[in-house]
């Protein structure tokens, strides 16, 4: 069965929708709730490589490579900006037994991610701790890591998260990210303030963009990957899943969350596939 609503005015959401807008979402018990039926436990983009894969293992090939692009090692210690449920944080601690401070802004994902390290048993390797990447809570060169996954895009200030990176990084340290790119070119003026709206974030980056701010900060770029198809492939799937459980879904869930998510996963999705939005992944270093 096919939902969809017309796209929100942003001068005329709803109270039940309006909560669930920008970084507000990820406070909203329904908006969390339907994430994690829909994405599973971990609120990220995935690497597809077949057609009958699922969201869940394309999602762990993405934290995969992440990882094995830093070169992650046990004696290290790593920093999670934007660590939404903390499964990442999990993922590194587990692979490589390096110590993980999980980082957000989200007492509801913070939550969440303390009582899962603590059932996973990974409480001596895992801290987690709310802080805004804008302006983190510790000192200078305190990390040999830097991990962020589709967070940057919900920045009010870019260039200030980046340069925050480089001042928590040990010389010689590694930044990796992943986001969503926007290429306003082929949006219309509606269009780009419908995912300003979303984002909760008044600049739109493209890939560009987000290497020319790693690159201003201080950071040389190591690696610079275009995984776009991916990201397209995977609003896809997340749109197939939601209109194929749907009212299962609004059992638990208020379908006003549902149809504004879905909605906004469709516009999502189509953008990708005409290529005015993206998915870029960078690995930067802190000169030593």
């Amino acid at each position: 069965m096919q939902h969809s609503i017309e796209p929100t005015d942003p001068n005329h959401i709803p109270d039940a929708i309006r909560q669930i807008a920008g970084i507000g979402r990820y406070s909203a018990d329904d908006a969390n709730r339907l994430y994690r039926r829909a994405w599973g436990p971990s609120v990220h983009f995935g690497l597809w490589e077949d057609d009958v894969e699922t969201i869940e293992a394309a999602v762990l090939r993405c934290k995969e490579t992440i990882g094995g692009a830093l070169s992650i090692t046990a004696h290290q210690n790593v920093l999670e900006a934007g660590s939404g449920f903390g499964e990442t944080a999990r993922f590194l601690a587990k692979t490589y037994g390096c110590q993980v401070m999980a980082t957000n802004v989200s007492a509801q994902h913070q939550h969440e991610c303390m009582m899962q390290t603590v059932s996973d048993n990974l409480a001596g390797q895992i801290s987690c701790a709310f802080a805004d990447y804008h302006d983190l809570p510790f000192g200078d060169a305190r990390f040999h890591a830097y991990i962020m996954q589709e967070a940057l895009v919900h920045a009010t200030d870019k260039p200030r998260v980046m340069s925050e990176a480089f001042r928590v990084l040990t010389p010689g340290g590694h930044m990796a990210f992943s986001d969503q790119t926007t290429i306003t070119g082929k949006l219309t003026p509606a269009e780009c303030d419908r995912i300003v709206e979303s984002h909760g974030s008044p600049d739109l980056f493209d890939a560009v963009a987000f290497a020319k701010s790693a690159e201003h900060a201080g950071f040389r770029i190591t690696k610079h990957q275009d995984w776009s198809p991916h990201m397209a492939r995977h609003f896809a799937e997340l749109v197939l899943r939601i209109e194929a459980n749907y009212e299962q879904f609004a059992r638990e869930i208020d379908p006003a969350v549902i149809d504004w998510n879905l909605d906004t996963w469709r516009f999502a999705r189509d953008k990708a596939h005409d290529g005015a939005m993206g998915w870029v992944f960078i690995v930067a270093e802190k000169p030593a």
